[in-house]
């Protein structure tokens, strides 16, 4: 006569099953996560980044961003791309805007995940900033740097001397400034960055 079949041995084989069924899912999804952020030299050069990954992720929680109320700006909701002008905005600061709007829009529903940030010295009027950006870019957010912490940590020059961060730079929504983008790139492999980081992520 066969002896019953144990009901605790047969909870464990189904345990393993599910395990490694999960297991089977779950690796290409984290394969692809560590050689897109730990080691993207091994992905081909047509499908990487267009940006420079900033290795390793700086740390942006602690920057003193106040908005024209004098209130901080946390950059931890969403992922961020910021622009940096010495305070007037003239036409380098205007494309770049203008560039990184109609990109945003072309994200059509994940749009929302994505803020823009123009980075301004502290003594900058943003009042004036306002007026002159709000009804072209209601969805920009302007932010005084205040004691300079933020142009240091993104490679900017001196405030001082109205130099600015070039190009575009990604903080993610765990607020680490992780991508940087050449001044003047185009919004086609800014938007084909932006679309995979997004898929890849459930954050932000």
């Amino acid at each position: 006569m066969n002896a019953p079949p144990d009901p605790v041995a047969a909870q464990r084989r189904g345990r393993r099953i599910f395990l490694l069924i999960a297991l089977v899912f779950a690796l290409p999804v984290a394969s692809a996560w560590l050689i897109y952020f730990a080691a993207p030299e091994l992905i081909p050069q047509d499908r990487t980044n267009r940006g420079q990954l900033v290795q390793p992720a700086q740390p942006v929680e602690d920057l003193a961003l106040l908005d024209d109320a004098g209130k901080p700006v946390p950059l931890d909701e969403r992922w961020s791309l910021i622009v940096f002008d010495d305070g007037d905005c003239g036409a380098e600061c205007a494309n770049a805007l203008l560039m990184t709007r109609q990109m945003r829009l072309s994200l059509n529903n994940r749009m929302k995940r994505l803020s823009r940030v123009l980075v301004v010295p502290a003594d900058s009027d943003l009042a004036a900033l306002h007026e002159l950006l709000d009804a072209a870019h209601p969805d920009l957010t302007i932010v005084r740097d205040i004691d300079g912490s933020a142009r240091e940590l993104f490679g900017a020059g001196s405030a001082a001397a109205g130099e600015s961060a070039p190009g575009l730079h990604l903080v993610d929504p765990h607020a680490n400034y992780m991508m940087r983008y050449p001044a003047g790139i185009e919004p086609k492999p800014l938007r084909k960055d932006i679309v995979r980081l997004l898929r890849a992520s459930q954050i932000g």
